[in-house]
């Protein structure tokens, strides 16, 4: 009798009320940043280690481990396009970040895979993940599935999905992606991102009007109206935060900010061995140069490259460079070029001095997270903004890529090697990332968890969410009641008027 309570009570722990291991969940990752699948990939393994069965379309398929399998959706974009973002102005900027979609998403719609997995399958799912930035056309199969959805986006500046939430993204507090501003505005800098958010706004209508007429030509009867798909997400990720990163927002409770989610502690054991014995060497520090994922180091001109070689060749401190060739000519004998490197466990080092980044989201959440200050050279998208954001916290100064020369190189190197007050910023921010009662991780797979649980969340969503910007600042009550009052003096001016002219009409 004793044996069997035990057993029983055993079971209730194991799989009682609330459970839900091993939930068949399906992640639609299709986004073409290496730094998104990183992000996606953080997550996504993290619920396969909770015993979940996690099925990932992605362009970044990795090795199937226990618990999740990658099935490739292929298509990516020459890598030397990403050098012209730097040189086109704003406007063509917004442009380009929408036109991009319109040129890969075909070839992913209508791969094989996605037939296999999306239109040809009938598997049921407990839960459907789904990246939302420019991914719109294969929103349209969710409903397919009838599960609850969690959506989630590594890219933070997706104001579409703030604004579909019912968060707060007014133009004249949050700068747009593109734009180099930091809070608060000014005047002008106001009125610019005012006008850059409507063009985005008219990119974006224009862009889904394309990604819909996709869908139904793909998927068939199978489409469904994205417009309305969107409207109906359970729960909402994002890569946004933490403070110190990005600007406060207040949240919805079905919305919840998991910045940071990919950053961990440094693990020593994870660096090369060659790479681990020159960074422990480095007695008087060391400069780590990376330009992330999307912009190779290869592809910077020859002038640029030489300039950046003789820099580094006057330091007395060691060079670690993510360089994507196997040589660099003219490379100084203190300067170590890697084409693949553990990032975190670099810039978690005891001996690393700065950190010279394109200013990437998640290379400067990292930085963060680990207290490094920063030399920053954006290129194209939210790095400009990026960029900014670490002078206004105060962690590093900004080189722009098209201002690049050597002398004004060497004098952001210099002024954050001697300036303190750049280290002591960037701890401080670190502390206050890591002062949590859970990680970024752990929160975010709570509530899919939580999501699964319940199978669904649309109690979280705020009252109000679906009413459009008229209902929601009562304009057209307003104008209800001021009908009346309108009227009324219409019907007055008109009676004073036809008095005043009897009037006159006798008098004569």
């Amino acid at each position: 009798m004793l044996l069997r309570l035990s057993t029983l009570l055993f079971t209730l722990l194991l799989f009682g009320c609330g459970d839900v291991r091993g939930a068949k969940i399906l992640a639609i990752t299709t986004v073409l940043s290496p730094s998104h699948g990183i992000w996606n990939r953080a997550l996504l393994e993290a619920l396969a280690d909770k015993g979940h069965d996690v099925t990932n379309l992605t362009p970044f398929p990795a090795n199937n481990k226990t618990g999740i399998n990658y099935h490739d959706v292929g298509v990516l974009y020459e890598e030397d396009d990403v050098m012209e973002f730097a040189k086109i102005g704003i406007m063509a900027r917004i442009k380009s970040f929408w036109d991009v979609s319109e040129i890969v998403r075909p070839q992913q719609a209508q791969s094989e895979t996605v037939k296999r997995i999306l239109t040809d399958n009938n598997e049921k799912y407990d839960l459907v993940i789904f990246e939302t930035c420019l991914s719109d056309v294969f929103a349209a199969i969710l409903p397919k599935f009838e599960a609850p959805i969690v959506a989630i986006d590594a890219y933070a500046d997706g104001w579409w999905d703030w604004e579909l939430m019912g968060v707060d993204n007014s133009p004249a507090i949050f700068p747009g992606p593109t734009l180099p501003y930091k809070y608060p505005m000014t005047f002008l800098q106001r009125v610019t991102n005012f006008l850059a958010n409507c063009y985005e706004k008219y990119c974006r209508k224009k862009y889904l009007r394309g990604q819909q007429n996709l869908a139904e030509a793909v998927f068939g009867n199978q489409a469904a109206q994205i417009k309305e798909v969107e409207q109906n997400y359970d729960f909402f990720l994002v890569n946004n935060g933490p403070p110190g990163v990005d600007l406060g927002r207040a949240l919805p409770p079905n919305f919840k900010e998991v910045g940071c989610l990919h950053c961990r502690p440094t693990d020593p054991n994870k660096l090369q061995k060659e790479v681990k014995e020159f960074l422990d060497s480095a007695t008087e520090g060391f400069i780590f140069f990376s330009l992330g994922s999307n912009i190779k180091s290869r592809l910077l001109p020859d002038e640029v490259k030489k300039g950046i070689l003789e820099v580094f060749g006057s330091l007395k401190l060691k060079i670690l460079w993510k360089f994507e060739d196997d040589d660099l000519p003219g490379k100084p004998k203190n300067v170590m070029i890697n084409k693949w490197l553990s990032q975190q466990d670099i810039l978690g080092h005891k001996n690393l001095k700065i950190f010279i980044t394109h200013g990437g989201r998640l290379s400067t959440q990292e930085a963060n997270y680990h207290g490094v200050p920063l030399v920053v050279v954006p290129v194209f998208a939210d790095q400009h903004k990026n960029g900014e954001h670490a002078v206004n916290a105060g962690v590093g100064v900004k080189l722009n890529f098209l201002d690049f020369d050597k002398e004004k190189f060497a004098e952001c190197i210099q002024e954050v090697l001697e300036n303190p007050a750049y280290l002591k910023n960037a701890q401080r921010n670190s502390a206050i990332a890591r002062d949590t009662m859970h990680t970024p991780l752990e929160e975010a797979v709570f509530w899919v968890e939580y999501v699964i649980r319940h199978k669904g969340a649309k109690h979280l969503r705020p009252a109000g969410q679906h009413l459009n910007w008229i209902q929601l600042h009562s304009i057209d009550v307003i104008a209800f009641l001021l009908l009346p009052i309108l009227f009324t003096l219409y019907v007055l001016k008109t009676f004073l008027s036809c008095f005043s002219k009897k009037d006159k009409i006798k008098r004569n």
